[in-house]
């Protein structure tokens, strides 16, 4: 995209030396430079919209044609993987396809297992730890393109002590951490042990083996 400044030194180049020094010149390139940067901005922002990937306010757009509800609360990222995986659900339904839907809402890989016998069909988030933020996206879009005899199973990776004594981190040195102070680190919510209702104090008494049985 072309700035204020590129376009004001476009222009200033085709005039000739001697305006150089005129003010009223000057001012006159000042403001014809900064209407055409800010009707290029515009031009480019329109343009934007026609990629999913780049619209803001054209999504609203893509949703009224695909029949989504616009929720404007929702974030641009989110709102974003519903219009994609609307577009992706087309045609045969596949395991490929299904990844890719369901890839359309996270940023990582997501796996697909059939599970013929079962009559399932497993998604599991693999890149993504813990529950992503919008499952119910998720699952209402799979939901609209997998076959009726089908039931959709969601499984999600969480963290293991394996990802925390691979940053070289003891008992002792997590013992300076709160749960809310070491979930930046590795960016995963520590369900498995929210889920077993203990807390930081209550671990404490554990060893790592033991803390592992209890809590996976």
């Amino acid at each position: 995209m072309r700035t204020y400044e590129i376009i004001r030194a476009d222009m200033g180049g085709y005039l000739p030396l001697y305006y150089a020094d005129s003010a009223a010149v000057k001012n006159l390139l000042d403001r014809e430079s900064t209407e055409v940067a800010a009707l290029n901005a515009d031009i480019y922002g329109v343009l934007a919209q026609f990629s999913i990937d780049t619209a803001t306010w054209g999504l609203t757009y893509w949703e009224r044609v695909l029949g989504i509800v616009t929720d404007e609360s929702k974030p641009i990222g989110q709102r974003r993987g519903v219009i994609k995986s609307l577009l992706r659900g087309q045609g045969t339904v596949t395991a490929e396809s299904l990844r890719n839907v369901a890839e359309s809402f996270v940023n990582g890989t997501v796996e697909i297992i059939e599970q013929n016998t079962r009559g399932t069909v497993l998604v599991r988030f693999i890149d993504e730890r813990g529950v992503p933020a919008n499952l119910a996206d998720v699952k209402r879009a799979i939901k609209e393109i997998i076959p009726a005899h089908l039931r959709v199973i969601f499984g999600f990776t969480y963290v293991s002590w394996a990802d925390i004594e691979a940053r070289g981190m003891t008992f002792n040195t997590l013992g300076g951490y709160t749960w809310d102070g070491l979930q930046p680190l590795f960016s995963l919510p520590w369900a498995e042990l929210d889920d077993a209702s203990m807390t930081w104090s209550e671990i404490g008494v554990y060893r790592w083996d033991e803390i592992q049985a209890v809590s996976l």
